[in-house]
């Protein structure tokens, strides 16, 4: 062979190797460019621009072109990492960047670089090339799994204030600096509704980077109002979460687009709080990137946002629940320790206390010859007034009627502008009760007033009535001292069970509360002993009573039984009641049912072991994911020299089967990439519509020949099973190694069962702990006769890598 033939065999075999490159090249989806620095002309491959979203006619040619489509906020870091920018080696001679670029549709792509960079003996850059591939699929999964992961976590820890907190303030707080220190918002803030003429949203707590962005606009939940069409007010009025993706491109954002971004605000997120069927406000986020959720990551806000209600909930219930509690004890002590003029001045008080009220009344029904009141007593601002008198013509007093509350919640001193004592006071709101005697004379009024608008209407009026109707008892009272068992009404209106028992457990009073608690009316628990009908822990009861004999009172928890057969876990607070003559004579008992409390303890606990889960496999995903596609780019190169060598290698059969065996292990290696890459959740799933019980069928044969004849294999089939997305092949896989599983429990024979059936799962399965959703499926259940899973090993099943099995015996990812 001559020089020149020789010459042209090794061009035309470099020019056949280079062709095999690009083409494994464009077959792994990876694009290649190469750069002439000295005369700035660059090549890009077809992989590269489509990758780009470019057409070839598009491209200049030059490298400044290619660093172009760089994102502008990684402009800076891929500068100072990019060693063809830089006027000497400064030691290196290339790397790998990732970053993101901007596509000519505006689409961003985030993409992994590896090049190398050519010098010359002066250190200068002569020439570059290197090799791109898209990452944006595996990024978005990873941001998803841990946007996932920290919606997860973010309940937890809301769970957790839920059930700690004493104060609503304090948990509002709490809960917004939650989403901002783990969820990674920018500002997190809560509202609730108010029923005012314009339906604001008032501010009641936030977190983060809020300067002064709620005193510079208005939100309302009033369709009639621009301000109350953004996503505050469309959520609080569907009860829906309301997303906008991008402040500067939604329309109805635009009252409020300016202030945000002025802040840093890209993208808004409204959730409602709802509690049964009514929403109490709104759970607003605020994030610095314009991006859209994921339904997964708004089904978690949701219920978020349903826990934080909850919690909101329940601490109104307790405080209203301590305001009744507080009353009860108020009022029985004030009924035993003041009389006259001090009885009516400390229940007054009392009342202005616990309602923060600033001003309180207290008047007989009768006026002057001047047609002027004087109260009965009068306090404010916690002071005890003197005897004065007031002009009763032109008050709310006037209006007030029989068996109804008077309530204004602002504005009094508008609709009542004679009455001067009221613009002296600076009253705001009024609430007031005509107090009515047994027969239906009324005999004074009792109201109070406030220097602000009435926010907790409900609470006001059910407290006056109660301390109405005290009041009514003992000025019925001291005009009749046999009517005093009259103020025993009082607790039929609290939302507690409170009953009075003898020293023998006997029942002597018992309020509606406790009947709408445990189902039994007073006239059916009257004087029975309560360990024979509501006690449920004899032994437990026995023990507390002992207590409360011993300390004077008890606090604590216990089961109880109701009358339809069901339990009740109650707190109680047990006072013994001594009598005048300083010996214990009853036991004044107030239970509250906490059973839905219990519940949320056990959803919390639930919470955090979905949350740790969560971060297991996201952990083990980002390994196994990072470690796959750094040793696919080396089985490419592997599998391309090897398919390479076999063919060169033709007449020498002894070293072409050796090629022949590295591309082999090559290729399992790849497939062995391509399950890491499932796993890690960053190689999509190819899902088809399929028939399950033909699919199963096809498969029987590859089961028989793996499994041998020593095992029996049965398959069972419902008629009419639906059909289904799914993987084929990660079905079969996934069942191939089940069926593996129990060939090697069954190493003397047996038999194994395959059933295929439609199932549905309903809201007692899906609630009890397992992570799926209710609906229609198409179950495989696979049954073996072999020894089975030890107990102990039964919560780690599903743990990737783990088996109980020899050394080289697991299924690894199986």
């Amino acid at each position: 062979m001559t020089e020149e033939q020789v010459g042209n065999a090794h061009t035309a075999s470099a020019l056949t190797r280079e062709l095999m490159l690009r083409d494994s090249l464009r077959a792994a989806g990876v694009g290649w460019w190469q750069v002439d620095l000295r005369e700035d002309r660059m090549n890009w491959s077809d992989t590269l621009l489509a990758i780009f979203g470019v057409d070839e006619s598009a491209v200049t040619g030059s490298y400044a072109q290619y660093r172009s489509f760089v994102h502008p906020e990684d402009g800076a870091r891929v500068a100072r990492a990019d060693p063809v920018c830089r006027p000497t080696a400064d030691g290196d001679q290339g790397g790998e960047l990732e970053y993101r670029i901007v596509r000519p549709d505006g689409g961003i792509r985030h993409v992994r670089e590896r090049g190398e960079v050519r010098r010359d003996r002066n250190g200068s850059a002569v020439s570059a090339a290197g090799i791109l591939y898209d990452v944006t699929e595996q990024r978005l999964a990873q941001l998803e799994l841990a946007r996932s992961t920290r919606a997860l976590q973010m309940i937890r820890r809301c769970n957790t204030a839920v059930l700690r907190a004493q104060s609503e303030s304090v948990l509002l707080e709490e809960v917004c600096r939650i989403a901002v220190d783990i969820g990674g918002y920018r500002m997190a803030s809560v509202h609730f509704a108010s029923d005012d003429p314009q339906r604001s949203l008032v501010l009641a707590g936030h977190a983060g980077h809020e300067a002064g962005y709620f005193s510079e606009v208005a939100i309302s939940w009033s369709p009639e109002r621009p301000e109350g069409n953004g996503p505050a007010g469309r959520a609080m009025r569907s009860g829906l979460a309301v997303e906008v993706t991008d402040v500067d491109t939604d329309p109805r954002y635009a009252p409020w687009a300016a202030a945000a971004r002025k802040r840093g605000y890209r993208s808004v997120i409204s959730l409602p709080l709802r509690s049964h069927e009514h929403n109490l406000g709104i759970f607003g986020l605020y994030s610095a990137e314009a991006r859209g959720l994921a339904p997964a990551e708004i089904e978690l806000l949701h219920e978020l946002a349903e826990d934080l209600a909850f919690g909101i909930v329940g601490l109104r219930l307790k405080a209203e629940r301590q305001r009744m509690i507080d009353t009860a004890t108020m009022i029985s002590h004030t009924a035993s320790s003041s009389t006259g003029s001090a009885f009516f001045e400390k229940l007054l008080q009392a009342l202005l206390r616990s309602l923060g009220a600033q001003a309180g009344f207290i008047s007989a029904d009768h006026t002057d010859a001047e047609g002027w009141v004087s109260p009965i007593c009068a306090v404010v601002d916690g002071e005890v007034l003197p005897r004065l008198r007031y002009a009763l013509s032109g008050t709310p007093c006037e209006d007030i009627r029989e068996g109804e509350d008077l309530v204004i919640e602002r504005d009094v001193c508008v609709r009542y502008p004679r009455s001067s004592a009221l613009a002296a006071l600076g009253a705001q709101a009024y609430v007031g009760r005509g107090l009515f005697d047994s027969t239906g004379a009324r005999i004074g009024t009792i109201f109070i007033l406030y220097r602000e608008p009435l926010r907790q209407r409900a609470l006001a009026a059910s407290m006056l009535r109660i301390f109405g109707e005290r009041v009514v008892a003992e000025i019925v009272r001291q005009r009749d001292e046999g009517r005093v068992r009259e103020q025993a009404l009082l607790l039929d209106k609290a939302q507690d069970a409170i009953f009075v028992r003898t020293l023998d457990e006997r029942v002597v009073y018992w309020n509606q509360g406790a009947q709408r608690l445990y189902g039994w009316s007073a006239a059916e628990v009257q004087d029975r002993c309560v360990l024979d009908f509501k006690v449920a822990d004899a032994a437990a009861f026995r023990a507390a009573s002992e207590q409360l004999r011993r300390d004077g009172e008890w606090l604590g928890e216990l089961e109880e039984k109701c009358k339809d057969g069901s339990h009740v876990v109650v707190e109680c607070r047990w006072t013994l009641v001594i009598g005048d003559d300083g010996a214990p004579q009853s036991i004044l008992a107030i239970n509250t049912n906490v059973t839905e409390r219990k519940l949320a303890e056990a959803r919390l606990a639930q919470s955090e072991a979905r949350a740790a889960h969560a971060q297991k496999l996201e952990s083990i995903g980002q390994l196994t994911g990072g470690i796959a596609h750094d040793f696919n780019n080396l089985l490419t190169v592997i599998i391309g020299n090897s398919e390479e060598l076999s063919e060169r290698l033709r007449d020498r059969p002894e070293l072409a089967t050796l090629a022949r065996m590295v591309q082999s292990c090559g290729e399992r290696g790849a497939e062995l990439t391509s399950r890491l890459l499932a796993f890690a959740r960053r190689q999509a799933l190819e899902p088809k519509r399929i028939d399950l019980g033909e699919a199963v069928e096809g498969m029987l044969a590859l089961i028989r020949r793996t499994l041998g004849e020593h095992i029996r294999i049965e398959n069972f089939v419902d008629g009419g099973v639906w059909a289904v997305n799914v993987d084929p092949n990660q079905l079969g896989l996934a069942m191939l190694n089940l069926c593996i599983n129990a060939r090697d429990a069954m190493p003397d024979g047996g038999r194994l069962m395959i059933e295929i059936a439609n199932v549905v799962i309903g809201e007692d399965y899906a609630g009890a702990g397992f992570d799926i959703a209710t609906g229609e499926y198409v179950m495989i259940a696979i049954t073996d006769t072999g020894c089975g899973i030890q107990t102990a090993d039964l919560p780690r099943v599903f743990d990737p890598f783990f088996t109980t099995k020899a050394p080289g015996k697991g299924t690894g990812l199986g």
